[in-house]
């Protein structure tokens, strides 16, 4: 599958990111999904692989993989490092990716600055949530706002499509890896910049939220991330 297909136009080419001539060294972690908002489309271990291959360090929670019948040690024999408690994985990790709503519980145990990556379901927001990404200064994106040529959400197309499982998935791949890998090797400033999915996706940045429906439902104040990471002075 290439990113050129119709579901991936809006992404850049993984290849120019680059990733395996950069110094620095992250850290991602993967918790398992939870509560009814979740998606069927997961990190499996062939993406663990591509991101350890890249050198990043990838933290999974035991049972991340349970809902596709997919065992711990699948992940740990591509490199991944396996943890019951999500505290650990939260305390030691820059990035944070989850394939369902963050619920309160790990919303507390966030650190200053994290970012998350989550498939998200804005009606089930509660008000402390929201208190709780503002007050650490969270950069949060729900990957299923992106949206792809048909102007519909990547990922709501590619779990209502009529293709086989293992092509979802594989096309999931192409589309998350380099998500995340942009995410992982740069600003976040400069990922919002460069990245059109990650652009559409951020509904929090660094604490002031920018989603306008989010903002709506809740009757707070927001402010266009195109404003926050373009100077357009």
């Amino acid at each position: 599958m290439k990113m050129s297909d119709s579901f991936f136009e809006l992404n850049p080419e993984e290849e120019s990111l680059d990733l395996a001539s950069k110094s620095h060294f992250r850290v991602l972690g993967i918790l398992k999904s939870s509560g009814s908002s979740s998606s069927d489309l997961i990190i499996t271990p062939d993406i663990v692989k591509k991101l350890v291959d890249n050198h990043i360090k990838v933290l999974v929670q035991r049972g991340v993989g349970e809902n596709r019948n997919i065992k711990d040690m699948a992940y740990a024999d591509v490199g991944a490092e396996l943890y019951d408690d999500p505290l650990i994985i939260v305390s030691s990790s820059s990035i944070l990716f989850k394939s369902s709503q963050f619920n309160s519980f790990e919303l507390l145990l966030l650190k200053k600055e994290q970012t998350i990556v989550s498939y998200e379901n804005f009606n089930d927001f509660i008000l402390p949530d929201i208190q709780s990404l503002f007050e650490k200064k969270i950069n949060a994106l729900s990957y299923n706002l992106a949206i792809g040529k048909n102007g519909k959400s990547i990922v709501k197309s590619l779990e209502d499509s009529t293709l086989n499982a293992a092509t979802k998935q594989a096309l999931f791949s192409d589309f998350i890896t380099p998500f995340l890998t942009s995410l992982i090797f740069n600003p976040f400033r400069y990922a919002v910049q460069t990245n059109l999915a990650i652009l559409q996706s951020v509904y929090f940045y660094q604490g002031i939220l920018t989603n306008k429906e989010l903002a709506e439902r809740f009757q707070l104040p927001w402010k266009d991330i195109l404003l926050l990471c373009w100077n357009w002075n």
